[in-house]
């Protein structure tokens, strides 16, 4: 990503998006970020639409490169 310079990569730490639908009828899921509403409330913190996200499981240190915004969302992370 844009942006990040990734310092540790953590556990199961993926990019993800809202998923694909359409294709489940050939026996394909539709993959995406797991939790679905963190997703959608992180998108709409940030005015986006379908773009990607970061699921964290535990200890994922990134370096911001440039002025940004982010949403944490989900879980309670103890901050």
């Amino acid at each position: 990503m844009r942006g990040f310079k990734t310092v540790h990569g953590g556990l199961f730490s993926t990019i993800q998006d809202q998923g694909r639908f359409s294709y489940t009828h050939l026996g394909i899921t539709h993959s995406g970020a797991m939790d679905q509403y963190a997703y959608r409330v992180g998108q709409k913190l940030l005015k986006n639409q379908n773009a990607n996200a970061i699921e964290v499981m535990v200890g994922l240190k990134l370096k911001v490169q440039i002025a940004t915004t982010i949403a944490i969302t989900g879980a309670d992370l103890n901050f």
